[in-house]
């Protein structure tokens, strides 16, 4: 299954539209930062990181302090020098804020840590919240559907992500763990792109 840039914009105006009742001010930067990396392969890490700050600030308005989000990034990353797929971090955040921590009365933290493995050449990015869970009948069944390709109608995002990580190396992965009551987890590996400044002598 190909993951056109068309499917993926597609999802970002979906996801975007429904917290469309928010005042324009609050939308119009995020779908411009969205929109505007749709048909870049390979982005800066930095941009990544600032569309889901957006997505995270549309969201609190929604939500209040509800919903919290922190982020641990290695201080050995150059966010601008490291370059990971187009809108591969937002659709794993929106999933944990939508079917872990809304569903939870008393709302609830998303916490995302990136760190290189550069003995490894992969970069590692985590996403956890302390949300509902997924119970284990839905969870397996879940792997077992992000393990094969196909149309997906239900989590569009993580199953896009999981099948875009497929084909960008063989070292590349999604994992996902979860716990009922306790929150979910989900963890992908992605080749460690780290572009060299150079310097005219």
């Amino acid at each position: 299954m190909m993951i056109s840039p068309a499917y993926t914009l597609a999802y970002a105006i979906i996801s975007f539209c429904q917290l469309m009742y928010q005042p324009m001010p609050y939308l119009a930067p995020s779908i411009s930062a969205v929109t505007s990396v749709m048909n870049d392969e390979q982005v800066p890490l930095a941009r990544e990181v600032r569309i889901v700050d957006e997505y995270y600030s549309i969201y609190h308005v929604r939500f209040g302090d509800r919903v919290k989000m922190v982020w641990r990034i290695s201080d050995s990353l150059d966010l601008t020098e490291t370059m990971v797929p187009s809108f591969i971090l937002q659709p794993i955040v929106e999933n944990a804020f939508k079917h872990g921590i809304s569903p939870k009365e008393e709302g609830g933290v998303v916490r995302i840590r990136i760190n290189p493995l550069r003995d490894k050449g992969l970069l590692y990015i985590s996403v956890c919240d302390n949300g509902v869970g997924i119970q284990p009948e839905q969870l397996a069944q879940l792997k077992a559907a992000l393990a094969q390709p196909g149309e997906r109608w239900e989590h569009i995002g993580i199953y896009n992500v999981a099948a875009r990580l497929r084909l960008l190396d063989r070292n590349s992965r999604f994992v996902i763990r979860s716990h009922p009551g306790r929150g979910t987890a989900v963890v992908l590996y992605l080749p460690l792109v780290e572009n060299e400044e150079e310097f005219e002598e």
